[in-house]
């Protein structure tokens, strides 16, 4: 074989490697950091930008790729076939004494599975597997030889578009473009995919889980309940409504007429105290009242964002169906659910006792709770203490317990009739019969 050969050989090869990870490339790439790159004023950046964001450019973009890896591959096997079998065929005659069309037929096969080998290892899988791992550069590094590519064969690509367009039209399928879009359920198995093979810490991974599930969560399942809402009557004279703000914790209160039901905005401890500082006495709350954004208790958290985000405000009165108040709602709540920030509820967060029982504040959240309790599926209770009542039948008093599934639930405390704290532990199974039962 005689260096010219090789070298044709080789340039075919790297030919096919170079369309394959230019394909894979491509779609994997980032548009994001693309754009980045371009903004900071990468020429090929810039060129690749446009593709990437136009899905019939893209299209067209990929289609080059595949006709480059057909036309290298085919030229590989042909040229092979052509310049290797008519030299290696004697030599296998020579070597182990086979007639002539014996040691062709032989050579033939040979070269097929020789090229082909090469060819899926060094001229697809090995090519993938740079532009999976880094899609960015890779795309940036083969942009100008697909560009060339498709500049040449652009009749021959209109043409092969065209027949494929055609024959989908005749099939009734609508033509598919080159274009990643993953469902949710894809986007989560991908995040529980990266989390095992380690890319992502377990806490990225519970956020980004926690985040795809906010269009499953309500408002009703992260609002703070009626009860516990700190609020203002508007009689209230201001300095007193003063010392309200300073004595609680949340630097926007709401302020009602007559009962909760009847909220007429938000006070903000800043514009109060701007207010008091500017004119030096504010006579009526309703001269520093800010708008109120109401929302249904069955609003999904992630239309929550949205809504907040249309009105300017960082929290929301939310209505059950009477119209009456059900609780309140703020961003601060969404992002804790997110991250997982589990803050103690009357003093008492959550604790892992030694004997296997788990100690839960009665007014958390039962999204918060799937760690312990699993899925609770529920449109009338949002916390482990609603929860534990309705398992119960009755009001509940310390001592009540009560079994569901494989869990035991003990009543630990009880504050203002509702429940302070539970104490769940594992059983063997549920009992045939019995309901709540009073210890």
């Amino acid at each position: 074989m005689s260096a010219n050969v090789l070298l044709a050989l080789v340039a075919l090869l790297l030919a096919n490697a170079l369309f394959a990870a230019a394909e894979f490339a491509a779609v994997g790439a980032r548009r994001s950091r693309i754009r980045l790159w371009a903004e900071r004023g990468n020429r090929l950046a810039k060129r690749l930008l446009p593709i990437l964001e136009d899905s019939r450019a893209l299209d067209r973009y990929i289609a080059a790729c595949q006709l480059g890896i057909t036309i290298s591959s085919l030229g590989l096997g042909a040229f092979a076939y052509a310049q290797l079998v008519e030299d290696f065929g004697p030599w296998l005659a020579a070597r182990f004494g086979l007639g002539a069309t014996a040691a062709a037929q032989l050579a033939a096969v040979l070269v097929l599975v020789a090229t082909t080998a090469l060819q899926v290892v060094l001229g697809e899988q090995v090519p993938k597997s740079i532009a999976l791992r880094f899609p960015n550069r890779t795309a940036l590094a083969t942009l100008l030889p697909v560009l060339w590519t498709r500049r040449v064969l652009r009749g021959v690509l209109a043409l092969f578009n065209g027949a494929a367009d055609g024959v989908l039209r005749l099939l009734g399928a609508p033509r598919v473009r080159e274009r990643t879009i993953h469902s949710p359920e894809e986007i989560g198995r991908m995040v529980a995919e990266s989390g095992a093979g380690g890319v992502l810490g377990a806490g990225a991974q519970r956020r980004l889980a926690n985040a795809l599930k906010l269009g499953d969560r309500t408002v009703r399942q992260l609002m703070v309940p009626r009860p516990r809402i700190v609020a203002i009557d508007v009689a209230t004279p201001v300095d007193l409504a003063l010392q309200q703000v300073f004595d609680s914790p949340y630097t926007r209160l709401p302020v009602y007429r007559h009962s909760m039901d009847e909220i007429l905005g938000v006070v903000n401890a800043k514009v109060l105290m701007l207010a008091l500082l500017e004119r030096g006495r504010v006579d009526d709350l309703k001269q520093v009242l800010q708008p109120v954004v109401f929302v249904p208790e069955n609003l999904a958290a992630d239309q929550l964002i949205t809504r907040l985000r249309e009105q300017r405000a960082q929290q929301a009165i939310v209505v059950d169906e009477f119209g009456g108040v059900a609780g309140l709602v703020s961003l601060q709540d969404v992002l804790a659910s997110v991250f997982d920030e589990l803050t103690e509820q009357h003093g008492q967060g959550v604790e892992e006792l030694g004997d296997g029982r788990v100690r839960l504040p009665g007014q958390m959240r039962l999204a918060d709770a799937v760690p312990w309790l699993g899925v609770v599926e529920s449109e009338r209770i949002s916390t482990v203490g609603g929860y534990v009542t309705e398992l119960l039948g009755q009001m509940p008093v310390p001592g009540d317990h009560v079994r569901a599934g494989t869990r035991e639930f003990v009543v630990e405390s009880v504050r203002d009739r509702r429940i302070g704290s539970v104490l769940v532990r594992e059983v063997a199974a549920a009992p045939a019969a019995g309901g709540p039962t009073d210890g």
